[in-house]
């Protein structure tokens, strides 16, 4: 009865020495556990982050007190440990999104209204386009809708502003244009330059172009048409007054008569217009005056 008596107490001496065990196992994994949560938590952790990191070390406290031996308390702190690990690195990771959005949301909020855009501001809105693209799809999504239409009306304005520029350089050229009046055929070079200029410009473009421009346009190369008919029929005109008069025609005219001729029928139907009755009459006399000579 001795020999069972005393194997029975050394047995729950040796049960409870193991539940001592197993409790100071399980205080101190709660306690590194804690001070581990508390290493890793930041200094500037929000409510929020705090809170998430709370949560995952109450259920490793709860995994740690549910433990059976102390390898097992050991395994549920390791996997605490863990948990925090995870947790600190999903904040950390949340944080890098949000100051990645912020930073490409304070790019687009400083970019100027659509209508107050100007191609000097070109840089700074490929820069800010540059940067939404270069985000994640994470961090897209934490781009506001109205931050979003910000950068697609500054685009739009940009559009505009280099239409208008387009269109104002080409304006400035034709302004230059003399009147239709005043143009000689020497302009031939600068107006043909300048009306390419303008068919070169886009739909768009062409809407900045004033009425008053595209008349003054169309004004210079009726004018410079005119100047070249004009200039053209004056040289025949030359070589019909360099003839003798009828009365004085000789056969070594025959040559310079035909020339004159030759010239005079060269002449487009609007050029013509430019030789006078007069001096058609005197080629046709002197040509008159050749033919009786025969």
């Amino acid at each position: 009865a001795n020999v069972n008596s005393a194997a029975a107490k050394a047995a729950a001496d040796a049960e409870a020495d193991a539940e001592a065990q197993l409790a100071a196992a399980k205080t101190r994994a709660n306690e590194r556990l804690a001070d581990y949560s508390g290493a890793k938590t930041m200094v500037d952790a929000t409510t929020a982050e705090k809170s998430a990191i709370a949560k995952v070390v109450s259920e490793g406290k709860a995994s740690i007190n549910a433990a059976k031996d102390t390898k097992t308390v050991d395994s549920a702190l390791a996997k605490a440990k863990a948990a925090v690990d995870k947790a600190v690195a999903k904040i950390q990771k949340d944080r890098a999104d949000v100051a990645a959005a912020k930073a490409v949301t304070n790019k687009i909020n400083k970019l100027p209204a659509k209508a107050k855009v100007k191609t000097t501001n070109k840089a700074a809105i490929k820069e800010a386009r540059k940067a939404y693209v270069a985000l994640n799809v994470v961090r897209k999504k934490l781009i506001t809708k109205k931050t979003l239409n910000k950068l697609v009306a500054a685009e739009e304005g940009l559009k505009i502003a280099n239409d208008k520029a387009a269109a104002l350089k080409v304006t400035n050229k034709i302004n230059k244009l003399p009147a239709k009046s005043k143009v000689k055929p020497s302009n031939k070079k600068t107006i043909n330059a300048v009306y390419n200029a303008y068919k070169k410009l886009t739909k768009a473009q062409k809407k900045y172009v004033s009425a008053k421009t595209k008349k003054r346009l169309k004004n210079a190369r009726a004018g410079l048409t005119i100047a070249i008919n004009k200039a053209a029929a004056k040289k025949v005109i030359t070589k019909i007054k360099k003839l003798p008069a009828a009365k004085k025609v000789k056969k070594s005219n025959k040559k310079a008569i035909q020339a004159a001729r030759k010239a005079y029928k060269a002449l487009t139907k609007a050029q013509r217009k430019y030789v006078t009755k007069a001096i058609r009459n005197k080629l046709i006399a002197a040509e008159k005056a050749l033919k009786r000579l025969k």
